[in-house]
C-alpha cells in the first residue's frame, strides 16, 4: 500500500487553495507522476532532497509542469558548500520552485535533541540552519518556508517565533494545528506604519533618504522590503492600531 502526505496552501497572488502531495520517497514520485488526473494536483513537496540525490527527483519533474517544493532535512543542512550547489542545480526551474522547505525536526534528529519548549528556533540549533539556508536561498530568487513550530499551546512563543521569521526573510511557516493559523496569519500582516513606510519609499518620486518616525528610509536599499510589504498587506491585510484606522489594500 501507497501512502502520501497532502498540503493545502494558500497561494498568495490568486488567494487560491492549493494542493501539494508530498510522496514518501522518489519511487511514489514516479508512480504519482503516472497517475491519470494528476495534472488537478498543484504540485509535489519533494523529500529529503540534497546535492547529491537532486538530479534524481528533477529527472522526474523535467517531464512535467508541476511546481514543487524541495525540502532540506538532512546533513545537506549543516553544509554551506552543498547547499550553495543544491542552490545552483535548482536555479533553472527556480520559476517553478514555490519555496525551499526546512524540515527542523529531521535536521535536529541528526543532532538527537527536540527543539525547547520555552525557546523560538533561532535560539537552539536550528538558527544557524536557518540563516545558512535563507542567506543561500533567498539571494538567488528563491522563497524560504520556515520550519514547523510542534508546541502548538504556546502560541506567544509562536507569534515570537514567526516575527523573527519574517526578519530572516521567511514568509511561509507550516500549521500543525489549527489554533496555529490565525496567529501566523496575524503575524504576517504588517502594521499600518510599516504599510506608511513602505508606500512612502515605493513613491515615484521619494528622496534618496528621508526620516519617518524616527527611523532612516532609503528607497534604494528598503525598495525589497516595502515590496515584500506591500504583497503581505494584500495576502494577510493589515493589523488594526489604536493610532492608526486598519487600512485595507486593494
Amino acid at each position: 500500500m501507497r501512502f502520501a502526505s497532502f498540503l493545502l496552501t494558500l497561494t498568495t497572488i490568486t488567494s487560491r487553495l492549493t494542493i501539494y502531495v508530498r510522496p514518501r520517497d522518489f519511487g511514489m514520485l514516479v508512480w504519482m507522476a503516472g497517475l491519470p488526473g494528476i495534472h488537478a494536483v498543484d504540485g509535489f513537496v519533494l523529500p529529503k532532497v540534497e546535492a547529491s540525490n537532486v538530479a534524481h527527483w528533477l529527472s522526474i519533474m523535467l517531464g512535467n509542469n508541476h511546481a514543487f517544493m524541495p525540502t532540506i532535512e538532512g546533513i545537506d543542512a549543516f553544509d554551506r558548500a552543498a547547499l550553495a550547489q543544491l542552490c545552483k542545480q535548482l536555479l533553472p526551474l527556480r520559476e517553478r520552485v514555490t519555496a525551499i522547505r526546512i524540515g527542523g525536526h529531521d535536521i535536529l534528529n541528526i543532532l538527537g535533541v527536540r527543539r525547547s519548549k520555552h525557546r523560538t528556533a533561532y535560539e537552539g540549533p536550528l538558527g544557524a540552519v536557518i540563516r545558512d539556508i535563507a542567506g543561500t536561498f533567498i539571494p538567488a530568487g528563491f522563497a524560504v518556508a520556515a520550519p514547523v513550530f510542534e508546541h502548538y499551546a504556546s502560541l506567544d512563543l509562536l507569534r515570537e517565533e514567526v516575527e523573527q521569521d519574517i526578519e530572516h526573510g521567511l514568509f511561509t511557516k507550516t500549521a500543525i494545528h489549527p489554533c496555529q493559523i490565525g496567529m501566523i496569519h496575524g503575524c504576517y500582516q504588517p502594521s499600518p506604519c510599516e504599510l506608511l513606510e513602505a508606500q512612502a519609499i515605493l513613491e515615484a518620486d521619494a528622496r534618496a533618504v528621508f526620516g519617518s518616525r524616527g527611523s532612516m528610509c532609503e528607497p534604494a536599499t528598503h525598495r525589497r522590503w516595502a515590496g515584500n510589504v506591500i504583497a503581505r498587506a494584500r495576502a494577510f491585510g493589515v493589523a488594526a492600531s489604536d493610532l492608526i484606522p486598519a487600512i485595507r489594500v486593494a
